[in-house]
């Protein structure tokens, strides 16, 4: 069969599944196994899901060969990929090495030309190098995870290529922290910015270094220690806030307030927040609401 008609076949299996999801195992048969030769000795299997595929891979067992060629047959369509590095395993079926897991993502993104969110679990302190060069262009949500099983220091260092980026979400999974906070600054598009709970709480080196990118309009931080933080005003283009605490924010035009704060009395600071519309705080105990009462744009509250 020609290389044009085996394509045309496959288009024409694609076009009859309406499923635009793909969501199993894949395991990497070698090369040895598919061609009778030695070039490649290990096998992989990992968890990967790929969203706004054309169609999805129905058998529940792929060879990570024909993942790749899948791939690269799609990478044009090919919008959003969320994998998980602790799924892959080698040929015993222990888990890989934090390097070859990175190898193995790095693949496999290096395919997604047009790749615009990635989820990644489980990442490890060479995740985001991998990331930035098989991603640098066309990223525009990353969410990153950091593996539970160790003391993690993740660099954010790398990211400075990946310019296109406007939703950054950090999980340190509780026992990580991400250093090179002033690469954020190299970010020209970032707007939101989720640090999920876990880790070492942020101190004002990290938060300086947040406040200098001036791009950010949503910023979530959930129980951490920020209630003494001022620098928070310098973020000209901030519109929401969670468990952060400024004594002015004047200088800002906040318009978003979205967290649990979990502290009394910490809603005094509305009062310089003269801009904000929308303020949702649950589970507060709260003595005094007056504060409120100097957000005149408000139209939304709960509580």
């Amino acid at each position: 069969m020609s290389a044009t008609a085996h394509r045309a076949k496959r288009t024409s299996w694609f076009d009859h599944v309406d499923d635009p999801t793909l969501e199993h195992f894949f395991s990497f048969l070698s090369l040895s196994d598919r061609f009778r030769c030695s070039l490649v000795s290990q096998r992989w299997c990992a968890r990967v899901r790929l969203v706004r595929l054309p169609g999805p891979l129905r058998a529940k067992s792929h060879s990570w060969l024909a993942l790749d060629q899948g791939i690269a047959a799609w990478s044009h369509a090919i919008r959003s990929v969320s994998v998980s590095l602790a799924d892959i395993r080698t040929i015993t079926g222990v888990p890989a090495t934090p390097e070859e897991s990175n190898l193995r993502l790095g693949v496999v993104l290096s395919y997604c030309t047009s790749l615009q969110t990635l989820r990644v679990e489980d990442a490890n302190e060479g995740t985001p190098g991998v990331v930035s060069r098989a991603c640098k262009g066309s990223l525009v949500s990353l969410y990153v995870a950091c593996s539970k099983l160790g003391a993690l220091s993740v660099d954010l260092t790398p990211f400075v290529a990946c310019t296109n980026i406007t939703n950054l979400t950090l999980d340190r999974g509780g026992t990580a922290t991400f250093t090179g906070w002033e690469a954020l600054t190299s970010l020209p598009k970032l707007r939101v910015l989720d640090v999920v709970p876990g880790g070492v709480p942020l101190g004002n080196d990290t938060v300086l270094a947040i406040s200098n990118t001036r791009t950010i309009e949503t910023l979530r931080f959930y129980h951490t220690s920020l209630q003494a933080i001022t620098t928070l005003t310098r973020l000209s283009s901030l519109e929401g806030v969670a468990d952060a605490f400024p004594d002015d924010l004047s200088a800002c035009p906040l318009t978003r307030l979205v967290g649990c704060f979990g502290l009394d009395g910490h809603v005094q600071f509305l009062r310089t927040a003269p801009k904000l519309r929308s303020l949702i705080l649950h589970d507060i105990p709260i003595n005094d609401i007056s504060a409120v009462s100097a957000c005149r744009e408000l139209t939304r509250l709960e509580l």
